[in-house]
């Protein structure tokens, strides 16, 4: 029993210790990267973003469209599944 104990408590030590020098040198190499990329200045990421973020309307109209079929589409779906839980409930009961 003791030499099962002595086993199991090596074991938890290896493990614990594998763990801590993963984590170790995660934060080594997340480290040396920071250092090795830093971060783009301001102008640098400025001129990558587009400049205008607003919609068209014909965009705003699109997109008022599609919301409206996914959720006309939603609630079919949402009658279906009613639908066919009913159904299989009433099956269910008949066999009792």
């Amino acid at each position: 029993m003791q030499d099962l104990l002595t086993n199991a408590a090596e074991l938890m030590l290896v493990g614990l210790g594998v763990v801590f020098v993963f984590l170790v040198l995660l934060t080594l190499v997340t480290y040396l990267l920071v250092f090795l990329c830093p971060e783009r200045e301001a102008s640098e990421v400025e001129a990558a973003s587009p400049r205008s973020t607003s919609a068209t309307p014909a965009q705003v109209a699109a997109i008022g469209v599609a919301v409206q079929r996914f959720r006309a589409s939603a609630k079919r779906s949402a009658k279906n599944v009613a639908a066919n839980a009913h159904k299989t409930n009433d099956n269910n009961q008949g066999d009792s």
